[in-house]
């Protein structure tokens, strides 16, 4: 079978699925993204082929691309390559709906690869009509992030046995692997990267929807309640100036902001944090979840997160309203002030959890999608 992967834009954790594909039977896999690099998320940037045959569309950013002239050569790639099952990543833009329509005129399999939830912005009535009108027409199958996105899914038409997962992944031993040499050499890395004795660490952008100013309040909280650990913001974007003009006039005692972090070089971030601390208003999944997982660490998440239902319980970490200052504060307390063994339960948990949202799950369960999506199409 030959499938085609679309996303807009390869980064590290798609090039582990590509890699991880790459190693199933039964598969001629073809990867193509929309654009080379994204001006948003510059750690999309980071990836390296690899020996992945990897293909973009078109050059520069993925924000200035004509999308008329991206549609052309979609239609030109497909027709040469000629794909047995299409894998794509969202419906938004004219051209990521395009091998969609490419493959149903053609009777090929269709797959949508799906992270988004019913909550993550308001919808309208008359746009979700049209969606469940296009939707189950275009594509047979559906490949989600988890419970979240597979409900929303089931909304829009797909039928739930007609929907696999897990989508939402990360290169779970390279961070696990990553946190334990840094472990191994602990001395070394703290010196090197100046981390403080105990903290929190945040990773993500710097933007409205991450909710920093309301990490930074209940920080403050928690603070003003006794509490010693610092909170070390891994990331930037545009909110990053006044965040740190907040800090500084609101005199916010022990938080760093070190910028944007390159993936490859996280692990030593997470190896020595007492936790993860992900606060968004709207995140789809939240990827650094998975991150922070992997490297055995407890989480704190809003419970708007998308990866919440299926990632983060009692036994692993804690969930809170976004807008619940005092809630967080608490909450932060709460895990700062567990004897270093419970700290570690809860670690060890959320490395047994994100067991089963690695690389290999993720080749299969696409692979499942894939085979239905052709049968249906009578391939």
């Amino acid at each position: 079978m030959k499938l085609l992967v679309f996303y807009a834009h390869f980064g590290p954790y798609h090039m582990a699925r590509a890699r991880a594909l790459l190693n199933e039977g039964g598969v001629d896999p073809v990867f193509l993204e929309l654009s080379q690099n994204q001006k948003s998320h510059p750690w999309l940037g980071e990836s390296e082929e690899r020996g992945i045959p990897l293909f973009s569309l078109c050059s520069g950013a993925l924000e200035q691309i004509d999308h008329k002239e991206a549609c052309s050569r979609m239609r030109e790639f497909l027709d040469r390559i000629a794909p047995d099952v299409v894998a794509t990543a969202g419906y938004g833009w004219g051209v990521l709906r395009a091998p969609a329509w490419w493959a149903l005129r053609r009777r090929r399999g269709s797959v949508l690869l799906f992270e988004t939830t019913r909550h993550d912005k308001q919808r309208n009535f008359f746009v979700e009509a049209l969606k469940r009108s296009i939707v189950p027409r275009l594509y047979n199958t559906g490949f989600v992030g988890g419970r979240a996105h597979r409900d929303y899914l089931v909304e829009l038409g797909i039928p739930s046995d007609r929907i696999w997962g897990p989508h939402s992944i990360v290169d779970n031993d390279f961070f696990a692997s990553g946190v334990s040499r840094a472990r191994a050499e602990e001395g070394t890395w703290r010196k090197r990267l100046g981390l403080p004795p105990r903290y929190f660490v945040f990773v993500g952008r710097l933007a409205p929807e991450k909710n920093v100013f309301g990490l930074l309040r209940a920080y403050r909280s928690y603070r003003d309640r006794g509490g010693d650990r610092s909170l070390l913001l891994l990331g930037d974007g545009p909110q990053r100036a006044d965040l740190e003009r907040h800090i500084e006039e609101h005199r916010i005692p022990e938080v760093l902001v070190r910028g944007f972090v390159p993936t490859s070089d996280l692990p030593p971030y997470y190896a020595f944090a007492d936790g993860l601390v992900l606060p968004s208003t709207i995140e789809p999944w939240g990827l650094v979840v998975n991150e922070a997982m992997a490297a055995g660490l407890p989480v704190v998440a809003s419970e708007t997160c998308g990866s919440a239902p299926d990632l983060v319980g009692s036994a692993n970490g804690f969930l809170f309203s976004p807008g619940d200052t005092d809630g967080l504060a608490a909450l932060l307390m709460r895990v700062a002030s567990m004897a270093e063994e419970e700290r570690r339960a809860l670690g060890k948990e959320s490395e047994r959890i994100i067991q089963g949202f690695g690389p290999q799950q993720w080749a299969k369960g696409l692979m499942s999608a894939a085979r239905a999506a052709r049968e249906a199409r009578g391939g």
